[in-house]
């Protein structure tokens, strides 16, 4: 049984978005919000930056290294109804190393199916057009995110594991909803904390101190500690990320959305949203159960009131589920989580 307990929250959509043009003419770009005036101040005397230039943490979103071109194109055919096997096995297998890796994956996570898949068609046509995207995503992403983030508590490789249990969250709910989840989200899930890492390039000595107090001080979530301090948070950052990309705009707003879903109006926010939430329940009694285990104490952010993840509830209405079906999601997320981590290494 689960150790972490799941409960909604009223609270699901931050503050109010002010209309600017930063990076384009698209909608992600006029709908990022800014808050009052710069960010940035010196304490007196001392010369430290006491708050970052937002504008600064926003430019850094067009200095990711960019997706492979297969990506890309994948990207586009899977958002449109009309896409076909073909087509994807076409563009996956230029790319013969890709091609090489995604059918290992396929054929790893593909359990409950004794037939072998033999070519990407096959991988495509079983697996769907969503997944095939996520995974192929992930190989291009899985270095940058298996990076230490010590500005967020992530050792190396967590944020991978997070992200990939968050992607499997989100190809786990259609089988327990009641509504069609569009498949984008599975990459949205994926890619959902792409923002931390433009983040952690900025926040540092005196700046990460103040972010600290914010988060820790019982008051604030921590979205709210980044707005607070930054004048921006994560989920907005990777929405950037992701248009600065080209990726298709459910993706982008996936990920802009994920921590408030009832502004994004998309049945693919609350699919990232509840699919974050579930990762993290997973990712948490993980941690009990290893420090069960090695009979020692579970550190601070793993304390009971920490367990308690926030969701909320408008997101479950939409997506049709309840509190048990999000239980049994989150074992099967549990279940499945090793075999498809072992199957990308």
């Amino acid at each position: 049984s689960s150790s972490a307990s799941i409960h909604a929250e009223g609270g699901c959509s931050g503050p109010p978005l002010v209309p600017i043009l930063l990076m384009s003419d698209e909608w992600v770009s006029e709908r990022l919000p800014v808050r009052g005036e710069s960010r940035a101040g010196r304490r007196a005397g001392t010369g430290e930056v006491d708050m970052l230039d937002q504008q600064a943490l926003i430019g850094a979103t067009k200095e990711l290294e960019p997706l492979p071109p297969t990506v890309h194109q994948l990207a586009a055919i899977a958002s449109r109804r009309d896409w076909s096997a073909m087509e994807a096995e076409e563009v996956i297998s230029m790319d013969p190393a890709l091609a090489g890796k995604l059918l290992g994956l396929a054929n790893s996570v593909a359990s409950a199916s004794r037939v072998e898949i033999v070519s990407i068609r096959d991988a495509v046509v079983r697996m769907g057009i969503g997944a095939a995207l996520a995974m192929v995503t992930a190989t291009a992403v899985s270095a940058r995110t298996r990076l230490a983030l010590p500005q967020y508590r992530l050792a190396e490789g967590e944020l991978w594991r997070h992200s990939v249990s968050t992607s499997i969250a989100a190809q786990a709910l259609p089988s327990f909803c009641s509504v069609p989840i569009p498949p984008e989200s599975f990459t949205a899930a994926l890619m959902h904390d792409l923002g931390k890492l433009v983040i952690s390039r900025f926040v540092g000595g005196s700046l990460l101190k103040r972010l600290d107090r914010v988060r820790d001080d019982g008051a604030h979530t921590p979205i709210e500690a980044e707005l607070e301090v930054l004048g921006v948070h994560h989920a907005e950052l990777g929405g950037l990320i992701a248009e600065g990309w080209r990726l298709p705009a459910g993706i982008v707003k996936g990920i802009m959305y994920h921590h408030t879903p009832d502004e994004g109006g998309a049945l693919v926010c609350d699919a990232v949203h509840v699919a974050n939430v579930i990762a993290k329940q997973v990712g948490r009694d993980q941690t009990r159960e290893d420090a069960d285990h090695a009979d020692g104490d579970i550190g601070p952010d793993e304390a009971d009131g920490e367990l308690e993840l926030e969701l909320c509830p408008g997101s479950l209405e939409r997506l049709g589920m309840t509190s048990h079906t999000l239980e049994r999601c989150s074992h099967t997320v549990a279940d499945r989580l090793e075999q498809v981590l072992s199957a990308y290494n």
